[in-house]
């Protein structure tokens, strides 16, 4: 019966540990810039993963695309950045929709 008891106990403490809320550490995302030869889309991806990596965001939801949004602008590169900052109208739109050509 002990056993079975010392069983049960590591169980529920197993469970507790890994039901905690996960740490969120915000200095990992705001640390992820791109890099001088990094083609956009690799910066993002990798920004992406350090948003699920260490902060409760999921980057792919449309409530959280403005946040990913201002981030990835912010810590592009300068010449990218300049570029994205002077789109017109891309306050509303996607970074999908940011990266496409005009017609």
């Amino acid at each position: 019966m002990r056993e079975l008891n010392t069983f049960f106990l590591d169980y529920i403490l197993t469970g507790i540990k890994q039901a905690r809320e996960q740490t969120l550490d915000w200095s990992k995302v705001h640390n992820t810039v791109q890099g001088k030869e990094e083609h956009p889309s690799d910066f993002y991806e990798r920004l992406c993963k350090a948003f699920c990596i260490y902060t409760n965001i999921d980057p792919k939801a449309a409530d959280t695309q403005s946040t990913v949004r201002l981030i990835f602008i912010s810590q592009s590169a300068p010449d990218i950045k300049k570029r994205l900052q002077r789109l017109k109208g891309a306050e509303g739109k996607s970074l999908e929709e940011q990266g496409r050509p005009s017609r």
